[in-house]
């Protein structure tokens, strides 16, 4: 383990940040077409993505895993 070195990056880099892929699965397997008129349905869908990211857990570290 070396010295931690500092990265400019610009301001928004969604390739350097991992999340961001995880993120774009989950909008378009469970928000293609989705309008929320209520903050519970909006609530409601969000929870069910979440379920559903969490399993597909094998797949996550691969989605999320950084790019060289």
């Amino acid at each position: 383990m070396g010295p931690i070195r500092a990265r400019d990056l610009p301001p928004y880099a969604p390739d350097m940040n991992p999340i961001e892929r995880l993120w774009l699965i989950i909008k378009a397997n469970r928000f293609t077409d989705f309008v929320a008129k209520t903050r519970e349905q909006l609530m409601e869908r969000l929870d069910k993505a979440r379920c559903w990211a969490k399993k597909r857990k094998t797949l996550n570290p691969k989605t999320c895993a950084t790019r060289p």
